[in-house]
């Protein structure tokens, strides 16, 4: 089985706890590597530039197939500053690599997760067995000084009816969708997409044909949750195309997600560890029946 994951490798300066961690980033990294730690070696779609540091390609291609990444000369590797204070993280972007103007022909299975532009929808049009997307780049403009600023794109909105499974925040969710949200996920599920809800350090809520259901997340005392989002998808992908079970799919996501952000940045997770964690997710899951509900269980409130 042969998964791509699109999107920008990053190199990402995380701060948290008065301090600055400099790591490798970005979707092919997370997603990439947990799909790795489950079973498959992925694919990733990418571009880097030629500051992109020698010993992060040597450590990300061990685990991933880099064949389809561009070094670009001249070009800078996009990099990102996370500042992290308790829940609440600000994000901003210091540099952006080129665009990725194509993607190989023949591809079945593929997870699309930009994360500052860097494609255009048009990629969500071609003809995939399974395509999953996590929509975040697609939903971020830049102030003057980097700072990200989420909008709804009105083209995605145009591209999300290809899309089988759908892994988007809450806060993301809001600004696509704006107040109608809720409904507009429902929309979908009813269509057949799978939709991922991360509500942060809660879990997430699943979207589904049977309805909708709460997947606690497995309790961590992770500082910072960079790639907690693509580690979850990875789980996921990978278990949702291997057994087809949607819940266990998601519990196997939460439960990689908290592998991951146990320590920062990127990096192999056990698998027997993953697989503990989701059966104890899995035994806490139920079914939510209103968006009420579902916005008592986030305990948050989005603007």
């Amino acid at each position: 089985m042969r998964i791509f994951v699109a999107g920008h490798i990053t190199v990402d300066e995380i701060v948290f706890s008065s301090r600055t961690l400099v790591s490798l980033g970005g979707p092919p990294s997370y997603t990439g590597l947990t799909l790795y730690s489950l079973g498959v070696k992925p694919y990733a779609i990418s571009a880097v530039g030629g500051d992109f540091p020698l010993n992060y390609w040597e450590f990300l291609r061990e685990y991933v197939d880099l064949s389809h990444v561009s070094i670009v000369p001249g070009a800078e590797t996009t990099r990102f500053k996370l500042v992290y204070n308790g829940e609440r993280r600000e994000l901003y972007l210091l540099k952006r690599c080129v665009e990725i103007l194509s993607f190989p022909e023949g591809i079945e299975y593929i997870h699309v997760s930009p994360v500052a532009q860097e494609f255009s929808t048009e990629v969500l049009k071609k003809s995939y067995e399974f395509l999953s997307l996590d929509p975040q780049g697609y939903l971020r403009r830049f102030d003057e000084r980097g700072k990200v600023v989420l909008f709804s794109n009105k083209e995605l909105l145009k591209s999300l009816c290809s899309v089988n499974h759908f892994r988007v925040s809450l806060r993301e969710a809001k600004a696509l969708f704006g107040d109608s949200w809720f409904k507009y996920l429902r929309k979908l599920s009813a269509k057949g997409t799978v939709v991922s809800l991360g509500l942060g350090n809660r879990g997430v809520v699943v979207f589904c044909e049977k309805g909708e259901y709460y997947i606690p997340a497995y309790p961590t005392t992770a500082e910072q949750s960079t790639g907690a989002g693509d580690a979850y998808a990875g789980g996921f992908i990978y278990t949702y195309l291997t057994e087809e079970d949607v819940l266990w799919a998601s519990a196997v996501g939460c439960a990689a997600a908290s592998l991951m952000v146990e320590k920062p940045g990127p990096h192999i997770i056990d698998r027997n560890e993953v697989i503990e964690r989701s059966h104890l997710i899995y035994s806490r899951h139920h079914r939510i029946l209103s968006e009420e509900v579902l916005n008592k269980i986030a305990f948050i409130k989005v603007s």
